[in-house]
């Protein structure tokens, strides 16, 4: 009788190659398959017979899981999980495992550079120059960072590295997450406060949350609550106005 090998499908990567992968799966009772799908229709394919379900990016929705004979389990390369339908995944027993330390230094040096390209406009500078051009009135008005305020939507590991970094920069760094307590956030120097706190009081936001269904559209809210600010200042002004008109 013809013994089954345990089969690992990768759906996709953007890795040079999987050498890594490779290595450690080196054993004569294990298959690796690696492909380059991201659409569900041609995942669904491949993976059907598969023990674990590697991912990047591809959309491993409800038919593909449902579609899955034998899995035990399926990886996302990477530490959100939004590409794979969870509660699907959780019906048939599968568990979904992420890298929870995947790009953090890198993701949040990211995030702070272009936090410093937008205070100090630096890519409209880059772009004057590179027209031989000196204009000094197109980078207004330009602020100094020191002295300013930074929310954080969202506190894990990500943003935590965000604060970090930006220690030094003389900031007040604020941030808004109902899963993290406030002598975690001390201990970073960052003040926890309300969603709608750090919008009215931030001067640059970050958003680091996750993507799910309580976090859908959070920077609609955003959008939302800044716009009511204004009209808020907008109607106080003219109602000053006719005021001072009246008399």
């Amino acid at each position: 009788m013809e013994v089954r090998m345990f089969k690992v499908v990768v759906t996709d990567y953007t890795y040079e190659n999987l050498d890594i992968e490779r290595k450690i799966l080196a054993r004569p009772d294990i298959e690796l398959k690696d492909y380059q799908y991201r659409d569900a229709a041609h995942v669904k394919e491949i993976t059907a017979d598969c023990d674990v379900l590697v991912t990047q990016y591809a959309d491993i929705n409800r038919e593909v899981i449902e579609n899955l004979a034998h899995c035990r389990m399926i990886i996302r390369y990477a530490i959100g999980v939004d590409n794979i339908d969870l509660a699907a995944a959780s019906e048939r027993g599968i568990p979904v495992v992420n890298v929870p330390d995947y790009g953090i230094d890198e993701v949040s040096t990211y995030a702070v550079t272009l936090l410093l390209c937008a205070a100090r406009k630096i890519p409209q500078t880059i772009d004057m120059i590179r027209r031989a051009e000196w204009n000094y009135a197109i980078t207004k008005p330009m602020y100094r960072t020191a002295g300013k305020t930074v929310g954080l939507i969202g506190f894990g590991r990500i943003p935590r590295a965000v604060a970090k970094k930006l220690s030094g920069f003389d900031m007040q760094i604020l941030a808004y997450d109902p899963f993290v307590s406030e002598e975690n956030a001390k201990e970073l120097g960052v003040k926890l406060v309300s969603f709608e706190e750090l919008v009215c009081q931030s001067d640059y936001i970050s958003v680091h949350c996750p993507l799910t269904a309580q976090t859908h559209h959070s920077q609609t809210a955003v959008t939302t609550i800044v716009v009511n600010l204004v009209k808020k200042i907008v109607t106080y002004k003219f109602a000053g106005a006719i005021v001072g008109k009246s008399r």
